[in-house]
């Protein structure tokens, strides 16, 4: 039997898009003066396409920004990485329903940990503003082991602070390849979250998976 689940952050345990949503707000108040546009919504769809999910890398995706907004007198592309870096992660939305089922698994006496790709402080710090840590017996985050997923080592590291094995836990992701995949090939069963990236073609189809957060506990206990 399973007793233990890891869950991936970013697209998985956050949502990302109602994140980037809420951070196109904080673009308008801090640089409303130098855009031509003050609909948030509009900067969102701007900043969504140029983020890819988060797996383009920031200071590109500044670049980028300083030509794809509306401005009337662009800041430069460190001025933007900076105030990405600042602000982002205060923006920090958390998917429906995550926080209720973490509970109910804690209530259950699962083992609950977190695997993340990124950046130890930028990473926390969203951790910490949505108060999740109180759940989590775990948390590895890749820039602070320096292995990334899909790396079979990284989800070792997390398995090895719980004192478990892989065919005791399960493993919950957006991200097919880094999650999914990552995941099976070392031995946890995963969990695929669709919605965010599309299955590699190819590649067998998962054998769980699910769209909304509230799937899992019927799924695992």
């Amino acid at each position: 039997m399973r007793t233990t689940i890891l869950f991936d952050l970013d697209d998985t345990l956050i949502d990302r898009k109602a994140s980037i949503r809420r951070y196109a707000e904080m673009i308008l108040r801090d640089f409303s003066s130098d855009l031509s546009n003050n609909d948030p919504e509009a900067l969102a769809k701007i900043v969504i396409s140029s983020d890819q999910g988060g797996y383009i890398p920031r200071p590109a995706v500044s670049a980028e920004l300083t030509q794809t907004l509306p401005w009337k007198k662009p800041p430069s592309a460190d001025v933007l990485l900076s105030h990405w870096m600042a602000h982002f992660p205060q923006a920090s939305c958390i998917r429906a329903h995550a926080r209720e089922v973490l509970q109910q698994l804690r209530d259950h006496e699962m083992t609950i940990g977190m695997v993340t790709n990124g950046s130890t402080i930028g990473q926390n710090r969203k951790i910490d503003i949505l108060e999740l840590r109180p759940y989590f017996s775990s948390i590895v985050i890749s820039e602070t082991v320096g292995i990334k997923k899909p790396a079979p080592a990284i989800f070792e590291i997390a398995l090895s602070q719980l004192g478990k094995q892989p065919e005791e836990a399960w493993f919950v992701g957006d991200n097919p390849r880094n999650d999914i995949i990552g995941a099976a090939s070392f031995g946890l069963s995963p969990i695929w979250l669709s919605g965010s990236h599309p299955w590699p073609k190819g590649e067998p189809p998962p054998a769980n998976q699910i769209t909304s957060m509230d799937e899992i506990p019927a799924l695992i206990l």
